[in-house]
């Protein structure tokens, strides 16, 4: 039976309509299947840096600024996950419309490794797609208020950005403010700034030619 999925996979790979076919259902069921497990947890937050983010993105929905449960400015918490979370409850401000937000980032995760996957071998999309839906503690932590999920879009699209392979100045650049973004979202991130620049450093970029 594994042969058999794999060889229809295969088959899938080589058409380009199949295989935009599959990768949209993979996408839908993804996205069905996060969405009812977020709708059955509903507003229960399990852990306490759930709390911490859905206070946040309360707070500067409702024009408090960045401040923690007693009213305190703070910076224990990176800004950019809060900031889409109060995107998000200036419509409904209760903790299962964060998480509802969730899903779409990981149908946006999905579509990212997809497109980076295709970018890196021909028909590789579908393969990646299905690989990042399957792994469970994705699709878990998209039923939570944590910002994983958006962390894994945007380090794919950082990752897409460098081309890997023809690098020009202004694709480092795009990616470069999408990395910030990561950053800011996740900060152990950081850490893995020497290795970009080690990339960087091995990869012929392009710069604009500002002659005359």
């Amino acid at each position: 039976m594994v042969n058999s999925i794999g060889r229809l996979l295969l088959k899938a790979s080589d058409s380009t309509v199949a295989r935009r076919v599959c990768t949209s259902s993979v996408l839908l069921v993804t996205l069905i299947v996060a969405t009812y497990l977020t709708l059955r947890s509903g507003n229960e937050l399990r852990y306490p840096d759930e709390k911490q983010y859905y206070l946040l993105g309360r707070a500067l929905a409702e024009g408090r600024g960045y401040v923690n449960e007693e009213g305190v400015a703070t910076a224990y918490r990176p800004p950019i996950y809060p900031f889409l979370l109060s995107l998000v409850y200036r419509i409904s401000p209760t903790p299962v419309a964060g998480k509802l937000a969730n899903c779409l980032f990981l149908v946006g995760a999905a579509g990212a490794v997809y497109v980076l996957a295709n970018r890196l071998t021909s028909g590789g999309g579908l393969f990646g797609v299905l690989i990042f839906a399957l792994y469970p503690l994705l699709t878990y932590s998209a039923t939570t208020l944590y910002p994983q999920v958006l962390g894994s879009a945007l380090m794919a699209l950082s990752i897409f950005g460098l081309q890997l392979g023809s690098t020009r100045f202004s694709q480092v650049v795009l990616s470069g403010l999408v990395y910030g973004l990561l950053v800011l979202t996740i900060p152990t991130f950081a850490l893995t700034v020497p290795i970009v620049m080690w990339y960087l450093r091995k990869t012929n970029i392009e710069r604009p030619n500002h002659a005359g």
